[in-house]
């Protein structure tokens, strides 16, 4: 064993040499791209023959040296004494989260601390003294050879006994098979005369076989299926050709070369890469020799895909076995047959030729031996903050391989909030963000790089990096994209891609009002009057479908830009100051705010006739789409920005302008004209949008055409929101605009920014770390330094765990499970994802501090499944009501109470219709129907009841009908505003505005936006029935990942984190936490009301919890059930159907459905990988098969 690194080093060298013989192959393999199939056959052989013999060229050639990194690059890091206390240095990133560090470590120290990213990041891990690293080799470093040896010794026996165990059983196979009749092999004899082939072929026929295969070197056999038997004599004579072909040119011996080379470098992808492409060329030279021998093409082509699709795939000898018609590869093969200016001819002198070229390369390759360099003390490290960095490593590879020395971490890029919103807030996030990367990511959609950003100094102009730089060729890029993140004479951002926003629309919508289709020629006026024209409203004047919707703040700025004559800004002015006084932008603003007061603008985008939107295929086929008024389409920019806390501008430019360079960086349009191919930027699109795309692209706007609309935003959700005229609103925005650039101006030149790099702790032998996730969409951690404090509580006292990885995140509960150890979620995912966690019974029963009996009503329960407890309840975050008490105080009427009962409810919505301006004071606020559920609960009828599993379907029963009908006559008669909820592609998003008096929300803090002094809406309970009392709330959870190594450690974790409620900032899910001192002392006394009637709710029997709509958590029989109900609300509300005979063809949909799926094995997201819908397609095959009408919907959303 002394001679295993030897070993290792020889395997690591011809790995190298390996990979420059196949980069060899990849550029003459283009050189002969026009040759045929069979030359490049050959290249691709002798290249796999030339990489098994590196061994004995290795050993009879010369050495030669070449240089590789030092090995104390590779080894050092720095000491850390345990003798003073830790600090818990926070960055948000899994690569560094939660890093601890001793308080007393310098920042310079911390700079040449060593940095890796999460996966490098040791599961085993602590914070103690360590000795530095010594250059001449550890036991452990021996042992890792050992293994690595061990495993790639495995690696070459299982390659080959897999090839040995096929050559075995096709043998049997063969032994076993019928031996053909003197027709076929009279026909045999024939095509061998015709090939000139002298050694004998044996054919036989099998019923183990479907697809023609050819086996064997001296005596080599054909197997056919016994269905061949009864094949035309032109299918036996091209099938015969092809498996001679194999033998007249000795497939099957460079086949076991292949096989061969592929289990000794079975690490190595491009190996396998090489193979198949061999495997590829092998067949097309086949199909050239039986096109030689007179065989029409499209014959060959018709017998080929015959053949293959007519066969059930066989996987088992694809190895040993040359068979004629595989299905991969099957596309290439039938264009190269059907292309009759394909060379086919073999080019005797081009094989030598090639021959000769790869020995001359061989020799001296053969001779490289590596020869580590001269150690360097001086490493750089970058970071840069993308969305999604775990995607990120190849691609920073390439670039450290560039520029030796320099180390890239990919982090994650924080969410900026708007400066709209909160100028302080957004200067805040920026500043985080400026000091924690040296490269950031910029995009249109959030606006996340703004001019008070460039005007307080966050990040550098890049002008004079660019204008110094004689190899950036800013022609390169597409006008329209380059200038996105310019402005005030400044280059502030480099594109590499964006987003077209373009007009969506509804064709019928279009058709039943008999208006011309939109086009890009459209002026405002003729967009609002058709947006006016296609609002639809009911007999008593309330409006069921409106003519355009609000998909977004981005897209509704977007087509508000075309409206103006300019950007929002004058142009006259350095730096460009905003200009709202302007009379384009007042009308535009006026004409947008009395349509939605009209009812002609909603959110309704399943609904409304037109709506803004990314180009995207939607799941119907009725949806046209058009260019933006004024022929325009919107570019939104996704670009990187260079921090001006950097110490490498240059090296962090030379990061940016790669990345802009690098096609597989993220979606949309490349902002780059050589990255896109030469059938122009709409081939990034769907085929749909590509002639649309093509033709607004020149007269596109950019994300620097959008600047300061945010801020028209704020005046529009002001002016909606409150009593306010428009151009009031617009006033006191254009007020606060100034103000905020005067703050930022005023930040220029005092700002302290230093990239700080993420510091990796050395942790100890026999210690570990967690990795835990924070999933949400709100994303709870509101106070980083309580989880800080409890994290470092927690480490200090634990016997094993002196590290917790803390994320947070939005990420579904398949990715939480596989990324982290233990993690939290808002909702309850235990019904769609228990097969990915851990069961925590036995840990529960052997806690003897855990009590059962502590948990709120059936929530304990609920975190069940098949009697096993899956997660650790911790918060309750409850769906109520949220009301204006102004306007109840308007309406002369008492304000609500948690007791209030549903006649009461009644009485008020009564009381409150007259001062709500036509338009119904109760507006759902994007609950997909769950409001309803619970209003029917509360007047004695369960149409679904989730107390049992599956669901109980009681649409029909007489409690359910006239509770149904009682609360669906509220919507008819004008008191609850009503959007359509029976689209599978999801319900309506109607939020409340300025004459809304009630709404439904989760109790979390977001409801309807305020306006400055307003005065906040408050929550109260939905009113309860003498029957049933119907709630739906969120419950957040603690799980352990069914992968989690040290699951022990992970409950003692998350029962620590369970015992701090103030953590999550919601209502406990425990009664002893609920009725704590500490808790209730630090809760508002009115929120703590509320929460004891829900703790009162939830104890109730009487009371029957739904389930609120998440779209990480999609439970796919509830949603189909509900589904068919509210299609029949649908139907009695909008269509004046009767309601008893839509509910009883609702009830046969939902039976006809829960009878078909009730054979089905339970789903659960952890049977879904990458995306496959197969898991989800028996479900869409019952709804089909009780729904026929579902077919053409739900068959696209599953790719069929």
């Amino acid at each position: 064993m002394n001679n295993l690194n030897p070993i290792l080093q020889f395997l690591v060298v011809t790995s190298l040499k390996t990979t420059c013989i196949l980069v060899l192959t990849v550029v003459g393999l283009w050189l002969l791209r026009h040759s045929s199939a069979s030359l490049r056959h050959w290249l691709l052989n002798i290249s796999l023959m030339a990489i098994l013999s590196l061994p004995l060229f290795t050993w009879l050639m010369p050495a030669w040296s070449l240089p590789i990194l030092p090995q104390s690059e590779l080894t050092n890091v720095p000491t850390v004494s345990p003798t003073k206390p830790l600090d818990i240095i926070r960055k948000n990133k899994r690569d560094s989260v939660e890093a601890i560090i001793p308080s007393h470590t310098s920042p310079a120290d911390a700079k040449k601390a060593s940095v890796i990213t999460k996966a490098e990041i040791p599961k085993v891990s602590t914070l103690i003294p360590q000795t530095p690293i010594q250059k001449t080799p550890s036991s452990a470093s021996f042992d890792l050879q050992v293994w690595l040896f061990v495993l790639w010794c495995a690696g070459v026996y299982l390659s080959l006994t897999r090839a040995l165990w096929q050559i075995f059983a096709v043998k049997r196979i063969s032994q076993r098979s019928m031996t053909a009749d003197s027709e076929w092999i009279a026909l045999l004899d024939n095509e061998r005369k015709f090939l000139n082939l002298k050694r004998p072929v044996r054919l036989q026929f099998s019923e183990h076989v479907q697809i023609p295969m050819t086996w064997g070197l001296w005596k080599p056999i054909i197997l056919l299926p016994v269905e061949a038997c009864g094949w035309d004599m032109e299918r036996r004579r091209v099938v015969l050709l092809h498996e001679l072909a194999h033998i007249v040119r000795w497939d099957y011996l460079s086949q076991w070369g292949t096989v061969v080379c592929c289990a000794l470098n079975w690490f190595n992808p491009l190996v396998w890469k090489a193979a198949r492409q061999a495997e590829v060329e092998r067949e097309k030279s086949c199909d050239d020799l039986v096109l030689s021998a007179g065989i029409r093409g499209t014959d060959y082509a018709r017998h080929l895909l015959d053949i293959a699709y007519t066969t059930v795939s066989q996987k088992a000898f694809l190895v040993m076995g040359l068979a004629m018609a595989r299905r991969s590869g099957l596309e290439l093969r039938i264009r190269g047959i059907l292309n009759a200016g394909q060379r086919r001819n073999t080019h005797t002198r081009l094989r030598v030729l090639v021959l000769i070229t790869l020995l001359v390369l061989l020799i001296p390759l053969s001779g490289m031996h590596l020869e580590r360099a001269a150690a360097q003390t001086d490493s750089i490290t970058l970071s840069v903050a993308m969305p999604d960095p775990n995607n990120m490593d190849a691609l920073l590879k390439d670039f450290e391989a560039q520029h030796p020395g320099v180390h890239v971490v990919a982090l994650d890029a924080e969410r900026i909030p708007d400066a709209a919103d909160g100028l302080a807030a957004h200067l805040a996030g920026m500043e985080a963000a400026a000091n924690a990367a040296d490269v950031l990511f910029i995009e249109g959609y959030n606006m996340s790089l703004t001019p008070f950003d460039t005007r307080a100094g966050y990040v550098l102009d890049l002008s004079p990096l660019i204008n110094g730089d004689a190899q950036f060729q800013t022609d390169d890029f597409y006008p329209q994209l380059w200038s996105s993140f310019q402005w005030d004479n400044g280059i502030w951002g480099i594109p590499f891609a964006a987003d077209p926003v373009i007009l969506t629309y509804n064709k019928k919508a279009f058709d039943k009002a008999n208006i011309a289709y939109p086009t890009g020629d459209w002026t405002m006026t003729d967009w609002a009057n058709a947006a006016t024209e296609l609002t639809q409203k009911d007999a008593d004047g309330n409006v069921i479908a409106s003519g355009f919707a609000n998909s977004g703040r981005i897209f509704r700025e977007s087509i508000w830009r075309t409206f103006f004559d300019s950007d929002a800004v004058d142009a006259n002015v350095f730096p460009n100051a905003p200009q709202f006084d302007r009379d384009d932008i007042k009308n535009a603003m006026e004409t947008y705010h009395a349509l939605e007061s009209q009812g002609a603008i909603s959110s309704d985008t399943n609904s409304a006739a037109m709506f803004v939107d990314a180009a995207r295929r939607r799941p119907q086929d009725n949806y046209g789409w058009s260019l933006l008024p004024g022929n325009h389409m919107v570019m939104l920019p996704y670009g990187l920005a260079i921090s001006a806390g950097t110490e490498h501008p240059d090296l962090a430019y030379d990061l940016v302008k790669y990345l802009s360079a690098q096609p597989d960086l993220m979606g949309g349009i490349p902002a780059r004209k050589s990255l896109n191919p030469p059938e122009g930027i709409a081939s990034f699109v769907a085929a749909d949008f590509r002639p649309l795309i093509q033709q607004g692209f020149d007269n596109s706007l950019n994300y620097a055409n959008l600047r300061f609309t945010d801020y028209l935003n704020a005046a529009w959700g002001f002016a909606s929101g409150q009593n306010v005229t428009t151009q009031d609103a617009m006033q006191a925005a254009e007020n606060q605009l100034v103000k905020d650039i005067q703050t930022a101006d005023e930040q220029h030149g005092h700002l302290t920014l230093a990239v700080s790099e993420p510091v990796i702790p050395v942790l100890a032998e026999g210690k570990i770390a967690l990795n835990f996730d924070v999933v949400s969409m709100e994303q709870p951690i509101a106070d980083k330094q309580q989880w800080n404090q409890v994290i470092q509580d927690f480490i200090s006292s634990d016997p094993q765990v002196s590290l917790i990885n803390l994320r947070e995140t939005g990420e579904p509960a398949s990715e939480a499970a596989a990324q982290s150890d233990c993690f939290y979620y808002s909702v309850n995912v235990v019904p769609t994802a228990y097969s990915l966690l851990l069961p925590l019974d036995p840990l529960l029963n052997a806690d003897s501090t855990f009590d059962r009996g502590d948990f709120l009503g059936n929530v304990l329960a609920a975190s069940q499944y098949d009697n096993k407890t899956y997660t650790l309840p911790v918060n309750i975050e409850p769906f109520v009501l949220r009301y204006s008490a102004a306007r109840f105080a308007a309406a002369n009427i008492p304000e609500p109470s948690n007791t209030w009962q549903v006649e009461d409810f009644v009485n008020a919505l009564a009381a409150l219709k007259p001062d709500s301006q036509g338009q119904a004071p109760f507006v759902d606020n994007g609950s997909a129907g769950t409001y309803l559920l619970a209003l029917i609960a509360a007047y004695g009828g369960l149409p679904l009841d989730y107390r049992t599993n599956p669901p109980t379907i009681q649409f029909t029963d007489s409690a359910s009908v006239v509770a149904i009908q009682q609360v669906l006559d509220l919507a008819k008669s004008g008191n609850i505003r009503y959007m359509a909820l029976g689209n599978v592609d999801g319900g309506s998003a109607v939020p409340p505005n300025d004459t809304t008096a009630i709404y439904p929300a989760l109790l979390n803090g977001l409801g309807r936006k305020q306006g400055p002094g307003s005065t906040p809406d408050k929550a109260v309970l939905f009113p309860s029935g003498q029957t049933f009392n119907g709630i739906a709330y969120n419950l957040g959870g603690l799980y352990i990942s069914a992968q989690a190594q040290n699951p022990e450690a992970c409950y003692r974790w998350i029962t620590t984190l369970s015992g701090h409620p103030e953590l999550f900032q919601s209502m406990p899910a425990r009664t002893s936490q609920l009725t704590s001192s500490a808790f209730q002392a630090a809760t508002n006394p009115d929120v703590m009301a509320l929460y004891n009637q829900v703790a009162t709710l939830i104890n109730d029997p009487n009371t029957v919890a739904f389930p609120v709509e998440d779209r990480n958590v999609i439970n796919v029989s509830n949603f189909l059930l509900e589904h068919w109900l509210y299609e029949a609300f649908d139907d009695y509300v909008l269509n004046n159907g009767d309601l008893n005979t839509v509910l009883n063809n609702a009830q046969t949909y939902a039976q006809a459905y829960q009878t078909c799926a009730a054979a089905l094995p339970a789903f659960d997201i952890g049977s879904v990988k990458d995306n496959d819908t197969n898991a989800v397609i028996p479900y869409v095959d019952c709804a089909e098969h009780a729904d026929g009408r579902l077919k053409p919907i739900l068959d696209p959303l599953v790719g069929r």
